[in-house]
């Protein structure tokens, strides 16, 4: 959290019965609203690199300036920003991740999970009562194209920053082939993917909305005659046939059991005898929560889980769970790679069998 208390003051909150531990969420929870709106006035790229008064900066972004002074009082506190002499400026995290134009910004993370959290999260205990969702995560992006292009923009993001180590750990034919990209609107694997094999052709399956990102990805890279944006139920029994390659990248963890079987036996229908399959995935079991560098990997996977189960009645798998998926729609033990880039997300190829009919 971005708090940064003594170690006396930590324990107090945390180890003994002096002080709520709860307080210190309260706080974080705060900040994290508190970001969200600074986000969306455009306090943090109105900054910049500079140092402004609360005057200056209302004056810039049109807002109120006690109101804003307010504001700004409780992200200085949680060390977004700083204070001297009152002007206020981004601390080096902030002018790195949270403003607009910034390669790899995290402003579009931020703001999906500003939804997630004070929007679609409202009714969770209803979830958790009756044991299935309560809110619809894609019915609800459907009705709110801001937050959809968001979430596109940050799926292309990451995509784009890790699609070169996958790129190299998916076998695709020398002679390139066909490759089937399972609810990869933005198409940022399936661009990198023709990029790196020329003899390659790609066909994207997703919803139309998804594929308004992609088709601005693809003919940015000159693509257009090799990646082929088709609008497409990805849980309809027919994805095609004929692929060499699948990709199902964080499709998964969304779906329920019954989806999840649908789902990868007609991905093993589609491709050839002898094709494979990748699935990109976090894990439940990758983790130690003894390393303390993995702490806070581990609880935002525990996090995402339980928002996946909460808005789709998806959830994170561990690794036998995704192995019993692909052996049981037909396909050989997969082998596993975890990304260097981001030691979170692993990676499964499985091939389907050269002697099985497509």
């Amino acid at each position: 959290m971005p708090f940064s208390l003594g170690p006396e003051e930590t324990r107090a909150y945390m180890s003994t019965l002096d002080a709520p531990a709860a307080q210190l969420d309260l706080l974080a929870a705060v900040a994290f609203r508190a970001v969200g709106a600074a986000a969306r006035l455009g306090v943090f790229t109105e900054l910049g690199e500079r140092e402004r008064t609360a005057g200056e900066l209302a004056a810039g972004i049109g807002a109120d300036e006690h109101a804003l002074r307010l504001l700004l009082e409780v992200l200085v506190s949680s060390g977004y920003l700083t204070r001297t002499d009152g002007r206020y400026a981004c601390a080096p995290s902030t002018r790195k991740w949270l403003r607009e134009g910034v390669a790899g910004s995290f402003l579009p993370t931020v703001s999906l999970w500003q939804h997630l959290l004070f929007e679609l999260w409202d009714d969770l205990e209803d979830t958790v009562r009756a044991g299935r969702p309560a809110a619809d995560f894609y019915g609800w992006l459907e009705d709110h194209p801001g937050p959809a292009a968001q979430f596109q923009r940050m799926l292309g993001t990451l995509a784009s920053w890790l699609s070169g180590e996958v790129t190299e750990l998916v076998p695709v034919p020398e002679r390139g082939g066909r490759l089937l990209d399972v609810g990869g609107g933005h198409a940022r694997y399936s661009i990198a993917f023709c990029e790196r094999h020329p003899g390659l052709r790609a066909r994207v399956l997703d919803l139309p909305a998804a594929l308004a990102a992609g088709k601005e990805a693809v003919e940015a890279a000159g693509l257009g005659e090799r990646v082929c944006l088709h609008a497409h139920d990805i849980l309809a029994d027919d994805l095609g046939s004929g692929y060499d390659v699948a990709l199902l990248f964080n499709i998964v963890h969304g779906n329920r059991p019954e989806q999840n079987a649908a789902l990868l036996a007609a991905v093993h229908r589609a491709l050839r005898p002898g094709g494979v399959v990748a699935v990109l995935e976090q894990l439940t079991d990758a983790g130690s929560s003894t390393d303390p560098d993995a702490v806070a990997d581990e609880a935002m996977i525990r996090a995402f889980s339980l928002n996946l189960f909460h808005t789709q009645g998806g959830r994170i798998h561990d690794r036998a769970g995704i192995d019993a998926m692909l052996t049981g729609a037909g396909f050989r033990q997969p082998e596993w790679s975890t990304l260097r880039k981001l030691p979170t997300d692993h990676l499964a190829v499985a091939r389907k069998p050269a002697g099985d009919a497509p």
